[in-house]
């Protein structure tokens, strides 16, 4: 899950405030029987009750929902057309809470399966997610006092809006795209560069992040200054990346 410092902040918040409400868990055959609209709220209620404490759970859901794919969109969208910080009817501690989760569904979605910004309904949540942005500074979320975990609204706002600039831009896979070519490759992109290339396949095949599984790496020739190697993510099988950046230069050229 990205975005960690926040969803600290905000767990704790959560956690403590609603540990004595109950959401019983759903069997995997329950959740494999529901609709995508169903379980994109089971995630986003379980979030608002537990944050992300239960990671098997977690893990569960994010994978039916990951096989639903665009179906879930719509609902997802909706949930974060919910949460308007500026009203006082629709700031609640819930609507936060679902809103945030619905945000990393998408990034989800965004870095699995399909660009979000090359779909109809795609862009419908990325201009969701916008507006959101556009909410919370209206209701002041960047000028939040960040001393106190109980005035985490900054966290909150400067998280959707990176969310909201990967969705248009580079997303977490295309790093790791980015960290495979000059690890495998010795091939290094800058980000405008790397952007570039990322459209062209966007253009060919926006389902390209469904091209390779990632991995974890340690480079044994790059340490830190306590000695240990750097540790990256990296692409699981390069060859069809490698293979679109060359026909990519030779287009260019």
């Amino acid at each position: 899950m990205k975005r960690p410092l926040y969803s600290l902040f905000f767990g704790i918040l959560v956690f403590g405030s609603v540990c004595g409400q109950v959401n019983p868990h759903k069997s995997e055959n329950e959740i494999s029987q529901m609709t995508p609209d169903q379980r994109v709220q089971e995630y986003s209620d379980e979030y608002y009750h537990h944050a992300f404490w239960d990671g098997d759970y977690i893990d569960m859901l994010n994978k039916y929902i990951l096989q639903d794919g665009t179906r879930a969109l719509l609902a997802i969208t909706q949930i974060i057309n919910e949460f308007e910080p500026t009203n006082p009817k629709a700031n609640s501690r819930e609507r936060d809470a679902r809103a945030f989760a619905g945000e990393a569904l998408l990034s989800q979605v965004d870095g699995h399966l399909v660009r979000l910004r090359s779909i109809p309904e795609g862009r419908t949540a990325i201009d969701a997610i916008t507006h959101l942005v556009q909410r919370m500074l209206a209701a002041h979320f960047n000028t939040a006092d960040v001393t106190k975990p109980e005035h985490s609204d900054r966290y909150r706002y400067q998280a959707t809006r990176d969310e909201a600039a990967e969705l248009r831009g580079l997303n977490m896979f295309d790093h790791t795209m980015q960290d495979t070519f000059r690890i495998q490759y010795k091939i290094r992109l800058s980000d405008k560069q790397l952007l570039g290339f990322v459209n062209y396949l966007i253009s060919q095949d926006p389902r390209y992040p469904t091209w390779s599984d990632v991995e974890d790496y340690k480079d044994m020739r790059n340490r830190n200054a306590a000695g240990n190697p750097r540790q990256y993510v990296i692409l699981t099988n390069a060859a069809p990346f490698i293979n679109a950046f060359r026909k990519y230069k030779r287009a260019a050229n």
